[in-house]
């Protein structure tokens, strides 16, 4: 009779300081790499998103639901009222 373990692994690919102290480049890539899963509000709903790739401009592309969108990397600064990565 052999034994099992009940093992869950759970690896999450961003340390915390990672977040606050990486480039906003840096970020994307790392966010695109892994395919991680963003939350989005979308036409007052929580849509979640996938980075689909990097944009020289600045931007990612997003998948939310079944549209793609572009999300900026560094902030409000040029575009007010367009979520930022970190936001």
């Amino acid at each position: 009779m052999a034994n099992t373990l009940d093992i869950r692994v759970e690896w999450d690919p961003f340390h915390p300081d990672l977040i606050v102290s990486a480039p906003d480049a840096t970020l994307a890539a790392l966010t695109c790499q892994v395919k991680l899963s963003l939350s989005k509000q979308m036409e007052g709903a929580m849509i979640v998103t996938t980075c689909l790739e990097t944009e020289p401009d600045s931007t990612m592309t997003i998948l939310a639901g079944d549209r793609q969108q572009s999300v900026l990397l560094d902030g409000q600064a040029q575009n007010p009222g367009l979520l930022s990565l970190r936001e």
